[in-house]
């Protein structure tokens, strides 16, 4: 097993260095090392349909100024662990080889074709058509990952893909297509809707106009609309957590907590918006069985997050009943950070809620890290497994399951 880096205490750390920002402190703190780690505590039985990957990325810098550090352009990085037939095969993180980062590391940059001014990629990590993605939005092309997370390759989709792309793209269940809301900072005047057909090229590109740059960030779909937060068509219901300000106060990453999980039921025709709240807790990063894009769905599941620390979790992840109501509470007790989770269905034609939820869990006072497996169906219970990583993985933004690989 390899090494672990060492962990640095706040108080060690030189005057005017990450001390000085709350997203290069505490559980935010970078990690300093590529690690690979193949023996990895393991406490409960890992289900044997678990056979692939779950890979997350998020910011993560190597030589950030705290004077004018924002945690959403922090340099990539994604971890992830392979599992099959029960077993963890490997844990490993990998910076994403932008230009800037492969200097600062010494090191070659990922080949490949690049887009605009900037290459950090640093936001979701996506299975498009087969082949997996480290994705942001706004800005640089994708980056195709291999197998073990150590061949990077940027990527326009075979010189398809004219522009951004989007870090939060939506693949349709019923057509096996992708849609993706692109946008970029130099254009403010035009968003563009871009289609991927099951090979990964692609096959639509549609611009539409818009005033004052609107950061659209991700969209919705139905089965007959895309849903474009800035322009809404049609009568639709979207589920979203709200927050007043983003980036109104503080600098450095968002200003204020979220005002809870609502939803919005959006009529372009009467030009009205009903507004109900669902749970008024602060909470982010909602995720549902993505097998239900574009339906009607029963559960969403949610990261509670605290109220006076800004983006960061309150130990708990609520599981929301949107037919009959109410929430289920998982809580993973003191100073225990979970991140997003996502849902894995035990099989194709499994319920809603016959799956798991996978996600990473920082243990603050041991600063280590555990991927938990939770069953979506008994959400309060004990999880169905743990891994231990005897590390602390910061807290980061998506991460998916990656199914069918070869988990080398």
């Amino acid at each position: 097993m390899a090494s672990v880096l060492a962990t640095i205490d706040d108080g060690e750390v030189e005057e005017g260095q990450r001390t000085a920002h709350r997203f290069l402190t505490g559980i935010h703190r970078p990690m300093e090392q590529e690690l690979t780690l193949t023996e990895l505590e393991v406490r409960g039985t890992i289900p044997p349909a678990l056979c692939d990957r779950y890979l997350r990325t998020g910011p993560n810098p190597i030589a950030p100024d705290p004077a004018s550090y924002h945690w959403f352009t922090g340099d990539g990085m994604v971890h992830g662990l392979a599992i099959r037939d029960g077993k963890v095969l490997w844990y490993r993180n990998r910076w994403i080889g932008s230009h800037a980062n492969a200097a600062a590391r010494g090191m070659p940059p990922a080949p490949g074709p690049r887009h605009g001014p900037s290459d950090t990629v640093n936001t979701n990590v996506v299975d498009l058509a087969g082949r997996v993605f480290a994705v942001v939005e706004g800005g640089s092309y994708p980056v195709a990952l291999s197998e073990t997370l150590d061949e990077q390759h940027y990527d326009d989709f075979g010189g398809s893909l004219a522009g951004s792309f989007t870090a939060h793209p939506h693949r349709d269940p019923l057509t096996g297509e992708h849609h993706g809301i692109c946008y970029e900072g130099r254009c403010p005047n035009e968003i563009r809707h871009v289609v991927l057909d099951a090979t990964g090229k692609v096959v639509r590109r549609e611009p539409i106009a818009v005033e004052h740059g609107p950061m659209i960030h991700d969209c919705a779909i139905t089965a007959r609309y895309v849903v474009i937060l800035d322009l809404p068509d049609g009568r639709v219901v979207l589920d979203v957590c709200v927050y007043p300000t983003m980036f109104a106060g503080e600098p450095g990453g968002p200003d204020a907590t979220s005002r809870g999980l609502e939803r919005w039921t959006l009529d372009p025709v009467s030009g009205t918006t009903i507004v109900d709240t669902i749970d008024a807790a602060p909470q982010e990063f909602p995720r549902i069985d993505e097998r239900r894009f574009g339906q009607a769905y029963r559960y969403a599941y949610a990261m509670a997050t605290q109220s006076d620390r800004r983006f960061q979790s309150a130990g708990r992840l609520y599981k929301h009943d949107l037919v009959e109501g109410g929430r289920e509470v998982h809580d993973f007790g003191a100073d225990r950070h979970p991140g997003e989770f996502v849902f894995v269905p035990v099989h194709g034609d499994a319920g809603e809620d016959e799956g798991w939820l996978i996600g990473f869990v920082i243990d603050e006072r041991t600063d280590t890290t555990e991927l938990v497996i939770l069953n979506a169906a008994r959400f309060e219970g004990t999880p169905v497994a743990t891994v231990r990583l005897p590390h602390r993985v910061p807290p980061g933004f998506h991460g998916n399951w990656i199914n069918g690989g070869n988990t080398q």
